[in-house]
């Protein structure tokens, strides 16, 4: 054997290793997306968990193209109170600021609760969960003329999600005595937040459209 045809062997060695460096790398950049989802945990795909995404994001006229990310919630616990769709709450939680709640806090989560009694006011997420459908225009109660549902606090939305800020009055383990909630009795309970005064509070919000949302 001559030079030249080790020479040729020896070519064809390194294109063939290098091709399989090339494919090992790309194979790496590609993530697949958990197809289950673990009870109590909420999973999409993130522009950080997917770098093919997060490009697309870029793309003039992507979001045409790609499925829209989706999201699964499992609630961490439930309302009981007075309310049902028979007796149904005030438009808003404050126009009854007596009427006491309580929010039963499921088990694995009790511990997150540590720490909510310093607080005197929270915040609560959960879902209008008997609800149906939406539309892109509602009239709310007392309102002057419709507007787009993102404008109102209409519980048939796109996402059916309700926040409302109450008054704590007391803990007892994982049960949370609330006042001025105003959701029905089952209702879920996706979150718990502490709500702060001197942050959260825009005294002046919304004065401009007071009137016209049928508040006095």
């Amino acid at each position: 054997m001559n030079l030249e045809v080790i020479y040729l062997v020896l070519f064809g060695l390194l294109c063939m290793i290098g091709i399989f460096f090339f494919v090992q790398h790309a194979e790496s950049q590609i993530l697949l997306v958990p197809a289950t989802i673990e009870p109590g945990k909420a999973q999409t795909v993130s522009e950080d968990a997917n770098p093919v995404l997060a490009q697309a994001e870029g793309i003039s006229g992507a979001g045409e193209h790609k499925e829209a990310a989706s999201f699964t919630f499992h609630p961490i616990g439930f309302v009981h109170s007075t309310y049902s769709p028979q007796n149904r709450p005030p438009r808003q939680g404050r126009l009854a600021p007596d009427v006491i709640a309580t929010i039963e806090i499921c088990e694995e989560f009790e511990e997150g609760l540590e720490g909510i009694e310093d607080f005197d006011h929270i915040y609560v997420l959960f879902v209008f969960d008997r609800t149906e459908g939406w539309n892109a225009k509602v009239n709310p109660h007392g309102a002057s003329k419709p507007r787009g549902v993102f404008a109102t606090r209409s519980p048939n939305r796109p996402c059916p999600i309700g926040l409302t800020a109450v008054r704590l009055e007391k803990r007892e383990g994982r049960i949370l005595h609330v006042a001025g909630l105003d959701a029905f009795d089952g209702t879920p309970i996706l979150d718990i937040k502490p709500y702060l005064g001197w942050i959260d509070a825009f005294p002046e919000s919304g004065k401009k459209v007071k009137k016209d949302l049928g508040f006095k």
